[in-house]
C-alpha cells in the first residue's frame, strides 16, 4: 500500500474519526499519581472526580502506627498492618 492511496486515506479517515469522536465522551474517573523523590521514595496520590453524587467527603488526617485491616470479599479479614508515616487523605460515604 503505497501512501497516498484511496485506502490509506480512507484508514487515517476513520481513525482519526474514531479518535476524535471518543473525546468529546465525559470522563468520570479517578487520576493516580506517583512523585518520586531522589532517593527513590515513592508519594502516592489520587483524585475524586466523581462528581455524579454528593461523597459527603471529609478530610481525614491519620497518626502514624494507626493499625489498617483489609476487608476481603468473601467477608472475612484480610491483612493487617500500621502505618509508618502519618498522611493526610479523603474519606468518602462516611466511613471509618
Amino acid at each position: 500500500m503505497k501512501c497516498g492511496s484511496v485506502t490509506t486515506k480512507l484508514i487515517a479517515f476513520m481513525l482519526a474519526g474514531a479518535i476524535f469522536g471518543f473525546g468529546v465522551l465525559p470522563a468520570i474517573a479517578c487520576t493516580a499519581m506517583v512523585f518520586r523523590a531522589q532517593d527513590g521514595t515513592g508519594i502516592y496520590a489520587r483524585t475524586m472526580e466523581w462528581g455524579a453524587s454528593d461523597l459527603k467527603s471529609e478530610l481525614v488526617l491519620v497518626p502514624r502506627n494507626m493499625t489498617f485491616t483489609s476487608a476481603l470479599a468473601s467477608g472475612e479479614t484480610g491483612m493487617v498492618w500500621n502505618n509508618l508515616y502519618g498522611f493526610v487523605g479523603v474519606n468518602a460515604a462516611g466511613l471509618p
